[in-house]
């Protein structure tokens, strides 16, 4: 299987070669990353494409790899406003609650150009934004990207069994930030917690026709919607891995920590991007 990931995996590090891998085999997940628990913010139930991704933006602000965004106050549409949040939190995530369109599930490509747009409001325009999306990576491939220091938001699919036809059938969807790693297992945060997990093939003839991954990029679609005209700072690419007809069954330590007990959680992709200077 990690054959067919190695061209990938060149692509990957070749984008993202100004940042550097990490020394260690292995990484502890993140000491200081952001601790956002969207149970907690009322409104935000659905709203986890918005905490996962403004996780690492907060993270990298931290960094000081990108510049701090302009403070402002929050939309009153947006549910960020939770006065416990730390006032630069509440900016971030107010603001891509509003680009990613501040309702309901967020989309896949909803939630990559409000990273897009979000990037083009900062003051600083002398930098550059690459977004990967990878299809169906598995846990091999993730832990060579996860070594790079890349922030990386996961993308699941939450699955239970038909009774009619005896297939798996998707319910629902969440993101979730890739944070680390051990030798036995990954490390992801969500609801302000870490967890770890493994991947493990399962045919995708097990799940319901229409819930089958499509091995296929929508590249066009994100350039139509957010074109070099007016955002002229980014490039994106996305990569459809081998074996389609396999999906990735998720396995958590201690519990499914975002899904009932009588579902099933499948690993639909990686988002992953890095701002550089030009």
């Amino acid at each position: 299987m990690e054959k067919s990931f190695l061209p990938l995996l060149l692509c990957a590090q070749l984008a993202f070669s100004t940042q550097p891998p990490a020394a260690a085999e292995y990484q502890p997940a993140l000491a200081n990353f952001p601790a956002i628990n969207q149970r907690e913010i009322r409104g935000a139930e659905f709203r986890c494409g918005t905490v996962a991704l403004g996780s690492w933006i907060q993270w990298i602000t931290e960094e000081g790899r990108i510049a701090s965004p302009r403070i402002a106050k929050p939309d009153s549409q947006t549910p960020f406003t939770h006065p416990d949040l730390p006032e630069e939190t509440r900016t971030i995530l107010a603001r891509l609650d509003v680009l990613a369109g501040g309702r309901g599930e967020i989309k896949l490509y909803d939630l990559v150009g409000a990273l897009v747009q979000y990037m083009h409001e900062l003051p600083d325009h002398s930098q550059f934004l690459t977004i990967h999306y990878y299809n169906l990576p598995n846990e091999t491939f993730l832990r060579q990207l996860q070594r790079q220091n890349l922030p990386i938001v996961l993308f699941h699919g939450i699955h239970r069994k038909d009774p009619d036809t005896g297939r798996i059938k998707r319910v629902d969807g969440h993101y979730t930030c890739l944070v680390g790693q051990t030798e036995r297992y990954l490390t992801a945060n969500t609801y302000a917690r870490n967890y770890q997990f493994n991947l493990s093939d399962l045919p995708m003839s097990q799940l319901s026709e229409k819930d089958r991954y499509k091995a296929a990029g929508f590249d066009s679609l994100i350039y139509m919607r957010y074109p070099e005209r007016d955002f002229p700072r980014y490039r994106f690419k996305s990569f459809a891995p081998g074996k389609k007809d396999q999906a990735l069954l998720q396995t958590n330590v201690g519990g499914q920590v975002f899904a009932e007990a009588n579902e099933v959680i499948f690993l639909e992709g990686a988002l992953v991007f890095q701002v550089s200077s030009d």
